[in-house]
């Protein structure tokens, strides 16, 4: 979802060290070097690294937006962007963070189609900017429902027809779909694990130890 292209392109001139992937949401780090991967105890700057992290899907919308084919290269970004403003009926005050990818397949003799993912820059900011002090960078922030995406490119989920997900996190939940292993839709979910939790003691009446109430949803759900 976002990229710093001047810190990937020194880096490709000298090669990647290892790849560390970072939960921004719960301060924990994994790095990945000679096929082990190994949790990291403290972040450290290192250049050679190539540094990523994935953005909670509570924290972005996502949408897919038209734009005509004989827009040039150069304006694409521009074009997709006030698509988005309007579509999506964004705070015209307010500068998002807006990515995008296009879908081939969805293309036709007048308009070409792509997954548009906007945040908000001060939610970006306060998640990042902690990781960002330690490393310096985040070569890539990804929409967490593409971790899905991984798994079809390693072969690891059999990549045909329709198929749905739903994920549970503490503290986020979303709805993903796949056609033939390419992702088509995503929806931030209201209900993560710490909202169920939250309702479960509003119906039961009181508080529960939320540790146990954790290890009973592992064991009978």
């Amino acid at each position: 979802m976002f990229k710093t292209q001047q810190d990937r392109l020194e880096k490709d001139s000298i090669g990647f060290h290892k790849i560390v992937s970072i939960n921004a949401y719960q301060n924990i780090s994994y790095q990945f070097q000679n096929n082990s991967l190994q949790k990291i105890e403290k972040l450290q700057y290192d250049k050679r690294n190539f540094v990523v992290s994935t953005i909670d899907s509570k924290d972005f919308i996502s949408s897919i937006v038209e734009v005509s084919v004989n827009i040039p290269p150069e304006d694409i970004q521009d074009a997709i962007e006030l698509k988005a403003y309007d579509d999506l009926g964004l705070d015209q005050a307010v500068e998002y963070i807006i990515r995008y990818i296009e879908i081939p397949g969805r293309k036709t003799d007048k308009m070409r189609s792509f997954h548009v993912f906007v945040a908000e820059p001060e939610v970006v900011h306060e998640v990042f900017n902690p990781v960002r002090e330690q490393v310096k960078y985040i070569d890539c922030i990804y929409p967490k429902p593409y971790l899905i995406q991984n798994l079809y490119e390693k072969e690891i989920l059999e990549a045909y027809g329709v198929q749905g997900y739903l994920y549970f996190q503490k503290e986020d939940a979303f709805l993903a779909l796949f056609k033939d292993g390419e992702y088509i839709y995503s929806k931030s979910l209201k209900y993560s694990f710490e909202n169920i939790y939250e309702r479960f003691c509003e119906l039961y009446g009181e508080r529960v130890d939320e540790a146990a109430f954790y290890e009973m949803l592992q064991t009978k759900v």
